[in-house]
């Protein structure tokens, strides 16, 4: 039995001319790459607020700092990730008006 080509993306459709749509025939959404970005800036805040976290508990726990010293520094990294996390989500809630 033979086996079936695999598919690919399609080409664009052909217009009644015979060419196929240009990149100015349709409008540039830039909201798909706007959103994949904010989600990678999102997960590497996470994972840094995760990381420092990490960090200051083996860090206290080893002797080499104590936990109120590490206070300032989670309290620092927790405020920069909520407010850009706090961003990140409510700019979803508003989407900007089309023009």
């Amino acid at each position: 039995m033979p086996e079936e080509p695999v598919q690919g993306p399609q080409p664009p459709p052909i217009d009644a001319t015979g060419t196929p749509p240009t990149r100015e025939d349709r409008p540039f959404d830039p909201e798909p790459l706007r959103e994949s970005k904010r989600g990678q800036i999102a997960m590497w805040l996470i994972w840094i607020l995760a990381g420092t976290v990490i960090a200051m508990f083996t860090l206290a726990g080893g002797g080499w700092v104590s936990l109120s010293d590490s206070v300032p520094v989670l309290a620092t990294v927790v405020g920069v990730v909520g407010g850009a996390i706090g961003f990140y989500f409510g700019g979803g809630a508003h989407p900007r008006p089309q023009r």
